[in-house]
């Protein structure tokens, strides 16, 4: 939409953070009575401004986390490789060192020294935080607590939530995305959901939750055309609450 794509990166940080905030209607109130793009927008904008903003969030979302993968790939394969006892090691260093000790340390002391650089640093503290994030909290859970799995394309995968939110399940979801999804998602421009296995789209905290209620909670990963949601959305009326 030209409207977004005028937006300076401050105005767009304003409005996005508007859009996390507010419900639907609440949101298009605030556009239309309250920005200071009132009188430039009228209720017809409104559901093609909610998927420009959504696309540009999952464009956002999706590719930084992909690239971030990506590039760290080879590192997240190296702290995976090390020794319980090398790990602990790092860890400890990592937590009680400051970002520059800690890039000294790798450079010039730790054992591994001779093959980092100092443009890998950035990529091994991205490798131990997502082992935080990860890995050490189900060590404290049951094995079997808070695991779902995700269909992608016909592929089957296992994840591990830290909790039962919407944003967790996205952000897990994505994880189960290879380099094609993600050619596809950008070359069609398509938008990631996630449906149950009733084919209802998941998109709140109380549906995941309400899936988590089954044995064994699954979700499918589908691709809707922006063109589409937005066609959807100028046949649904907008309820305005004054």
């Amino acid at each position: 939409m030209q409207w977004w794509k005028e937006k300076n990166e401050k105005d767009k940080e304003e409005i996005i953070s508007k859009f996390g905030q507010l419900s639907t209607n609440d949101f298009a109130t605030w556009l239309l009575y309250q920005s200071k793009w009132k009188h430039d927008l009228n209720e017809e904008n409104i559901f093609v401004i909610y998927a420009a903003i959504e696309s540009y969030i999952d464009y956002h979302f999706v590719n930084v986390l992909f690239f971030s993968l990506e590039k760290n790939k080879k590192w997240m394969k190296w702290w995976n490789q090390r020794e319980q006892k090398d790990k602990t090691e790092i860890i400890e260093k990592f937590k009680t060192m400051t970002n520059e000790q800690f890039g000294i340390w790798l450079l010039s002391e730790c054992k591994w020294k001779n093959g980092i650089t100092k443009d890998d640093i950035n990529s091994i503290r991205f490798s131990i935080d997502t082992y935080f994030y990860f890995v050490i909290p189900d060590q404290d859970k049951k094995e079997d607590e808070l695991t779902a799995y995700v269909i992608v394309d016909g592929r089957k995968k296992l994840i591990k939530m830290k909790e039962l939110t919407f944003k967790e399940l996205f952000c897990q979801s994505c994880y189960c995305l290879e380099s094609k999804d993600f050619q596809k998602k950008n070359k069609e421009n398509m938008k990631l959901q996630l449906v149950n296995m009733n084919d209802n789209i998941v998109e709140s905290d109380k549906d995941v939750i309400k899936e988590f209620e089954s044995k064994e909670p699954t979700f499918t990963i589908i691709w809707t055309s922006f063109q589409q949601l937005i066609i959807i959305g100028k046949q649904k009326p907008l309820k305005m609450h004054w």
